[in-house]
C-alpha cells in the first residue's frame, strides 16, 4: 500500500508544482511532476488492488497537472514529460489490471476496477494529445 510518506510527498510535490508554475519556473515544475509519475509506478508492481487505486490516483494528478501545464511548455520540457509517461506500463500504468486477476473478483470489484482502469486509460490518451502525442 502507498506509504505515508509517499502521499506526504505526492501531496508535496504537487504543491510545490503549483507553486513552480506560478512563479514562471517551468523547469522546476516540470521536474516535480516527472516525480510524481514516478511516484505513481512503484507500487503497481504489488498486484494489490487498493495500491494499484492508489497509484492510478497519483498518475492522474499528474496528468492533470500535465494538461494544465502543457500549453505554456517548450518543447524540450513537454518531451521530459513524455519520457515520464513513456516510463508507466502503456497498457497498464497504475497496474489495475494486474491486481484485478491477481486477486481475483473475492471482493466483487472486478467490474469497478475494470472502470478505473478504463477512466485512467482515457485520462492518459488526453495527457498525451495535450503533449502532442498522438
Amino acid at each position: 500500500m502507498t506509504s505515508p510518506v509517499t502521499s506526504t510527498s505526492v501531496a508535496t510535490n504537487g504543491a510545490d508544482a503549483a507553486r513552480c508554475w506560478g512563479e514562471k519556473d517551468l523547469d522546476g515544475a516540470v521536474d516535480r511532476v516527472a516525480a510524481i509519475y514516478g511516484m505513481g509506478r512503484h507500487g503497481g508492481a504489488a498486484s494489490l488492488v487498493i495500491t494499484s487505486l492508489a497509484d492510478a490516483a497519483i498518475i492522474q494528478l499528474a496528468n492533470d497537472l500535465t494538461r494544465t501545464m502543457a500549453q505554456g511548455l517548450t518543447p524540450a520540457q513537454k518531451q521530459r514529460l513524455r519520457a515520464a509517461l513513456d516510463r508507466l506500463d502503456a497498457a497498464d500504468p497504475a497496474g489495475l489490471t494486474r491486481a484485478r486477476n491477481a486477486e481475483g473478483d473475492a471482493a466483487g470489484i472486478a467490474q469497478q476496477m475494470d472502470q478505473a482502469q478504463a477512466k485512467l486509460m482515457q485520462d492518459m490518451a488526453r495527457t498525451r494529445q495535450a503533449l502532442g502525442v498522438r
